[in-house]
């Protein structure tokens, strides 16, 4: 089992592993608003019946981890856009502290949809791992306190609001695709 580094704004750097989290798997029953300027049910490149399609297909995934085979499904079942691998701060809400991970596979990265052709980067994000990684930054904690606060779990179909920072690093090919 890979043990990732999660760095942080502050005086420590965190360690976390997926043994850490073993009992936090997905049971499809989640339900978490979907943000992301430009996200309209009407007008939206993913409609919100098949984010939610996504979502329950998800069961048995772990809730914290497992970005890759998240966005993979999630781009199978939308059938649009491209995998991305890359880095994801999200930003606490009182603009103190961040949260996510560095590009630095295979010990640590995030992996999103992209739903434009990556040459029109930075375009709208598919992101149903979105939140887990907010949670897991609302529970984790260094000695000042929580790494995340004031910040909701969300689910991002659109254009990213301000305080996630996506920074592509690779559009994963369908060849790097069968290999999860």
């Amino acid at each position: 089992m890979t043990v990732i580094a999660i760095p942080t704004i502050g005086p420590t750097t965190g360690m976390s592993s997926l043994l850490d989290d073993t009992e936090a798997v997905l049971t499809g029953d989640e339900s978490w608003p979907i943000v992301g300027e430009g996200f309209a049910e009407d007008l939206a490149l993913v409609p919100e019946e098949t984010v939610w399609r996504i979502m329950r297909e998800m069961v048995g995934l772990n809730k914290y981890w497992d970005c890759l085979p998240k966005a993979k499904l999630a781009q199978e079942i939308s059938n649009v856009g491209f995998v991305v691998v890359g880095s994801l701060l999200v930003t606490s809400g009182d603009g103190q502290s961040q949260y996510g991970y560095y590009f630095n596979p295979p010990y640590e990265f995030h992996a999103w949809v992209s739903l434009l052709p990556p040459s029109l980067s930075p375009g709208p994000i598919l992101d149903v791992a979105l939140p887990g990684v907010i949670e897991k930054g609302l529970i984790t904690s260094d000695d000042i306190g929580p790494y995340l606060i004031n910040r909701e779990p969300v689910i991002l179909c659109g254009y990213p609001p301000s305080w996630c920072q996506y920074v592509p690093a690779k559009v994963l090919t369908v060849e790097d695709l069968e290999q999860y």
